[in-house]
């Protein structure tokens, strides 16, 4: 006590320097906590970026090389795809086309195309009815509606291609030529009544339609003829001037109908008497095709729709 009031400023000094090593002390300690927490912390990450790398290691240079190439051989597949998915010659045409914006306009489009079709039918020998609209039975008087006329326009141009390609392999007689109704927002039922003997509704099975993806307008052409009529038009199909995918095909024999052929092949065998004779080894017989096909068509490929 007696040193305390002798050297009153050496002992506030012990006291303030007392009280920040307290104060240093405490700070210290606060540090050393958030330290070790951050210790803790980074400890946990790089045991999570140990386990990482066990599951999916970073590629060494040439595994990324090899990556590279393979999705730069994936992207010129697809480019390729998309190429010979848009048709050839045919196709570019059909898209350059002008489509009538009036519904005159539309209904005499589809008269020439009756035309045409008529023309082509008569020169290759094909029977047809009188009244056959090749798949337009609906707009005999009047063009269809301002909404529909594109689809109905671009129908008819596309079965323009598939009938001339048909009638080039000269079937018997064309039976009938069927299409999907355009989608308007009405129900199928309502289309398909609408539609009367020109529509069809082609089982979500069969279509190749992807929405966002692939547009598609499905077709039906039935007709008669030999099984050779049948392979040369699918030929000219698959060559792809027109993207056209053959998605069914039915067949039923047809016999003891008014001109269907009679002839048959045959081979010259001789007899025990010497006589030569003509034993039949294939009888020819005539069928009805029902072909079901679609056009298909790509949406312009984006950033978040590369299909």
């Amino acid at each position: 006590m007696t040193t305390i009031r002798r050297h009153p400023w050496f002992t506030l000094g012990l006291l303030v320097a007392g009280l920040t090593l307290l104060v240093e002390g405490y700070w210290l300690y606060l540090s050393r906590q958030v330290m070790q927490r951050a210790e803790t912390r980074l400890t946990m990450r790089k045991r999570e970026w140990g386990a990482l790398q066990r599951v999916a290691p970073k590629p060494t240079p040439e595994v990324e090389q090899a990556i590279a190439a393979d999705v730069a051989k994936a992207e010129q597949i697809l480019t390729g795809m998309r190429t010979t998915l848009r048709g050839g010659p045919a196709a570019e045409v059909l898209r350059q086309a002008v489509i009538p914006t009036l519904r005159t306009d539309a209904f005499f489009a589809l008269a020439n195309y009756v035309q045409a079709m008529e023309a082509a039918a008569r020169v290759n020998g094909v029977a047809v009815a009188a009244d056959e609209r090749f798949g337009f039975k609906s707009y005999v008087n009047e063009g269809p509606a301002v909404e529909q006329i594109p689809t109905v326009i671009r129908q008819s141009q596309i079965l323009h291609h598939a009938l001339t390609t048909l009638f080039a392999a000269r079937p018997l007689r064309l039976v009938a030529v069927l299409r999907t109704m355009p989608l308007d927002g009405k129900p199928a039922v309502q289309r398909r009544t609408e539609g009367g003997r020109d529509g069809f509704e082609l089982a979500p099975r069969l279509s190749v339609q992807r929405p966002g993806h692939i547009n598609t307008l499905g077709f039906q052409v039935e007709f008669t003829g030999m099984t050779a009529v049948l392979r040369t038009w699918l030929n000219a199909l698959a060559a792809f001037d027109l993207p056209l995918v053959v998605r069914a095909i039915e067949v039923q024999p047809v016999t003891g109908s008014p001109g269907m052929p009679t002839q048959t092949t045959a081979m010259r065998v001789t007899g025990k008497s010497g006589n030569d004779q003509l034993v039949p080894l294939v009888l020819p017989v005539a069928s009805n095709f029902k072909v079901t096909f679609e056009y298909i068509e790509l949406e312009p490929a984006t950033e978040g729709n590369a299909w």
